[in-house]
């Protein structure tokens, strides 16, 4: 299978930027070692293919079709470390995407410019299990928040490897002919995929 091979140790380098609330950022990045939602084995077999021609084919559409999924349903697929930053901090910090893994760190800069690291249970507080949020600060200004969010390997709901799978098979099949609206979509996936991942959604923020 594929594999992610940033390293976890290193400093975060934006995979991914995105805008979750008018005073919030993030920059995504892939834990190193999480394999991807479905294999190449398991795509060539649904197709179906027997040869190695279109390895890199798929290999790129595994890649972009989970993204597309990620983008969907609001929760992140692969495993990620996120950093979250807040210009103000706010009276509740709700984390976006999700499922939520640990808090790695809570640090807020104050009007001076000194940057304090929060202890959780003392200087702020968390809650939720799956979708996490914080509050209680003590220290306000500018609001840091580095968390793990996204399934693990093999913890992710089956009907989401069905839609992804579901979304190659009709992506490898008219990749030849992109100017020809072959399926109906929305949102860049087909009704197909949609209708499976329906109930995984996250519906609020």
């Amino acid at each position: 299978m594929s594999q992610f091979f940033r390293s976890y140790d290193s400093p975060l380098v934006p995979a991914r930027e995105t805008r979750f609330s008018p005073d919030q950022t993030e920059i995504v990045e892939e834990i190193s070692g999480q394999q991807t939602i479905v294999s190449p084995e398991e795509v060539k077999k649904f197709i179906p293919i027997r040869h190695d021609s279109y390895d890199t084919t798929i290999t790129r559409l595994i890649d972009s079709v989970t993204a597309q999924v990620e983008s969907y349903i609001k929760q992140d697929v692969i495993k990620k470390r996120v950093r979250s930053y807040w210009y103000k901090t706010p009276q509740i910090a709700r984390l976006s995407r999700g499922p939520h893994g640990d808090i790695l760190s809570v640090k807020v800069k104050d009007s001076n410019g000194e940057e304090h690291e929060l202890i959780e249970g003392f200087q702020f507080h968390a809650e939720g299990m799956k979708y996490k949020r914080l509050y209680g600060f003590t220290y306000f200004g500018e609001l840091t928040v580095e968390y793990e969010s996204g399934y693990g390997i093999d913890k992710a709901p089956k009907q989401i490897a069905d839609a992804v799978m579901q979304e190659i098979a009709l992506q490898f099949k008219n990749r030849q002919d992109p100017d020809t609206p072959a399926m109906t979509s929305v949102d860049n996936l087909s009704l197909e995929a949609r209708h499976l991942l329906a109930s995984v959604v996250r519906r609020a923020l």
